[in-house]
């Protein structure tokens, strides 16, 4: 096999792979349609029924989105590489005559770059269906259409946004991350994991600060140590993806071995 990095290989891994999921991925979209749709007519009826807010529909999108975001980003980028879950199917994935990485760029387009774009779309289609129908049968009620422009508030600057675009794809990084690294229950345990870490962080740095009065020798001297601007915020989240997309890379080659 030709080592070298070939597109071709990889659109034949698409081809095999919607070929054998078909029936699954259609279960999948009709779920996710049918959930979104779901909770919104449901959320409509009650404002309806009970609340009669005109600002209910605009104010509760935000909380909406980002659940949604999350829970989808749970279920479908925390389990990338699914045939690591048992060692019969990593064993048939890993035969495949693909190099490490085009196994990685299919599963990392596929579980990253499709979902962060279907994804909003499908709910934006869901949620404003929604809308329309309930408001066709119940013509009193405001017809709000949802728009991704209206999530922030209007005075966000261009930075915090990139800082919010960043953070998310870093918690879809973690999660595609850690389905390499755990075989059984990867949410679970790349969330347990990721919480544990976080917490030493910020052990330390308490320690550090406010019981070992290392302060003074700190090259800050704002005792808010952790306020840290947007823009380096901004460049420690990039760097935070990059070397977690590097880790799984790696992992996914040893794997291979």
């Amino acid at each position: 096999m030709n080592n070298s990095f070939s597109l071709k290989r990889i659109g034949l891994l698409y081809k095999q792979y919607y070929f054998l999921n078909e029936n699954r991925l259609l279960l999948v979209l009709i779920a996710t349609c049918g959930l979104i749709s779901g909770y919104h007519f449901l959320i409509h009826l009650f404002n309806y029924r009970f609340l009669a807010d005109r600002n209910f529909a605009y104010n509760y999108h935000t909380t909406s989105f980002v659940i949604a975001m999350v829970g989808g980003s749970l279920l479908w980028c925390g389990s990338a590489f699914p045939a690591f879950r048992s060692s019969q199917k990593r064993f048939s994935y890993l035969i495949n005559p693909v190099t490490t990485t085009e196994r990685f760029m299919f599963e990392f387009i596929n579980r990253i770059v499709i979902f962060i774009v279907a994804f909003p779309l499908i709910y934006w289609i869901s949620t404003n269906l929604v809308t329309s129908i309930f408001h066709y049968y119940n013509p009193d009620y405001e017809n709000y259409l949802f728009n991704y422009s209206e999530l922030l508030p209007q005075k966000t600057t261009n930075s915090a946004i990139s800082l919010i675009l960043t953070s998310g794809l870093l918690f879809v990084t973690i999660l595609y991350t850690g389905a390499t690294y755990f075989q059984k229950l990867p949410q679970v345990k790349t969330i347990i994991t990721t919480g544990f870490v976080w917490l030493i962080i910020y052990g330390y740095s308490y320690l550090a600060v406010e019981v070992l009065n290392l302060e003074p020798f700190l090259p800050v001297t704002d005792r808010k140590i952790f306020m840290l601007n947007v823009r380096d915020l901004q460049i420690a989240v990039i760097i935070a993806n990059i070397t977690l997309l590097i880790i799984s890379y790696l992992k996914v080659k040893e794997k291979e071995v």
